[in-house]
């Protein structure tokens, strides 16, 4: 188990240089554009055949209007047909 932190964090470079996980579970802030930020980050460091997770991605589906939060943080340009960063989720 490895810690993450806050975007950028200072363990970035070293999840990416040491590479060669199985499993890498994103459990972060849950706004979608920290969850892109992981997902290109740390995707590299994956092992081929290996796991990606990201937890709470509903908040890609939250309604726009008016502007939720999550954690006293917004979700600016959140929902569902929204583009990223407000939308971590593709049709």
């Amino acid at each position: 188990l490895l810690p993450g932190g806050p975007f950028p964090s200072p363990y970035d470079d070293f999840w990416v240089t040491t590479g060669g996980y199985d499993l890498i579970i994103d459990d972060a802030s849950h706004l979608p554009i920290h969850q892109l930020f992981t997902l290109r980050k740390l995707l590299p460091a994956v092992r081929p055949g290996g796991y990606f997770v990201v937890e709470d991605l509903e908040t890609s589906y939250w309604n726009a209007k008016p502007t939720p939060n999550i954690y006293g943080l917004l979700l600016h340009g959140a929902g569902i047909g929204q583009p990223a960063p407000g939308n971590a989720v593709s049709k």
